[in-house]
């Protein structure tokens, strides 16, 4: 047995039904297309306040990021593990995970330009939910811890990546 199928069986065997329904929550939340929702609609508000640039940024590096998760999945092709569920998408990079990275960051970057003195809270929050997020598609046997950790460390490089770029183009 290699590490991903032992740390799966272990979250596994310590499922209990309120785990369940909390990781289901994350889960429905904050997919790749609910990501792009909540960006959007965000956005559309950023935008009548006449924050367009943030607005743009938001929304587009999180519509890219889900975009970017399509693309990898096509290219590694990972099976899911065998008890999941889910049948009409490849296993790596989990888009939960990179997506929810991309987008709680990019919140986290707004926010701290309106609250700069809590930016440590801020990021703080935005990086444990994109935990939530991800620990509940292992817990529910969607993905292999390490589907999860690649969308982390994917979501993250591309974040700083894009917030490097925006900041470059103002």
């Amino acid at each position: 047995m290699n590490l991903d199928q032992l740390c799966l069986a272990w979250f596994q065997a310590h499922r209990f039904p309120l785990m369940d329904l909390l990781m289901k929550g994350a889960s429905s939340v904050a997919s790749s297309e609910m990501c792009c929702l909540w960006a959007g609609l965000i956005a559309i508000v950023l935008m009548f306040q006449y924050r367009f640039r943030r607005g743009s940024i938001l929304f587009f590096g999180t519509v890219l990021s889900a975009i970017l998760v399509r693309i990898l999945k096509l290219v590694f092709s990972r099976l899911r593990p065998p008890a999941s569920t889910i049948y009409d998408s490849y296993s790596f990079p989990s888009g939960h995970a990179l997506s929810s990275t991309v987008f709680f960051g990019l919140m986290a970057w707004l926010l701290t330009h309106y609250f700069p003195s809590h930016r440590k809270i801020i990021c703080t929050v935005a990086a444990l939910l994109a935990l939530w997020v991800g620990l509940s598609r292992i817990i529910l046997g969607f993905h292999w811890p390490s589907d999860v950790l690649g969308g982390f460390v994917i979501g993250f490089i591309f974040l700083r990546s894009w917030l490097w770029i925006t900041d470059r183009s103002h």
